[in-house]
C-alpha cells in the first residue's frame, strides 16, 4: 500500500493512495469514518474526466479534485452517504477528507502531494 502526505497551508493529511482500478472504485466503501488529518488520495495516473460516488460510504466527505500540479479544480464541501454522483471534474487526483477539515478548500488553491514509500510486507 502506498501512502501520501497532502499539505494545504498548515494542514497535513496522511492519505492512503488508490492507484488501481479496484482501489479507486472501492474508495472508502464499507470503511469506518476517517480520523482527523486522515484521507484517501485517488490517483488516476493521468488527467481525465471522472465521477466520484458515495455508494456504500456511510459518512459524509469533502471531495477535492486536483489537476496534475495539485491545483484545486473542483470541491464538494459535503458529499452525503449513498450519493450516486458526489463530484465530477476533469482531474488527476481526488482527495477525500472529513467535511469539517475541508471547509477551507477553494478552487484555484494549490496543494502539495508527497508520495511515501510502500509499506513493508
Amino acid at each position: 500500500m502506498i501512502h501520501a502526505l497532502v499539505s494545504h497551508g498548515k494542514r497535513l493529511f496522511h492519505c492512503r493512495v488508490a492507484r488501481t482500478l479496484w482501489a479507486q472504485v472501492r474508495g472508502l466503501m464499507f470503511s469506518l469514518p476517517l480520523k482527523q488529518h486522515e484521507g484517501l488520495l485517488i490517483d488516476f495516473g493521468t488527467t481525465r474526466s471522472d465521477v466520484v460516488h458515495m455508494l456504500f460510504v456511510f459518512f459524509p466527505l469533502c471531495i477535492v479534485c486536483l489537476d496534475e500540479q495539485g491545483r484545486v479544480v473542483a470541491v464538494t464541501k459535503k458529499a452525503y452517504p449513498f450519493s450516486p454522483v458526489a463530484a465530477w471534474a476533469r482531474c488527476r487526483y481526488v482527495l477525500e477528507v472529513r467535511p469539517d477539515e475541508g471547509k477551507d478548500f477553494e478552487v484555484g488553491q494549490r496543494l502539495t502531494i508527497k508520495l511515501l514509500k510502500k509499506d513493508s510486507p
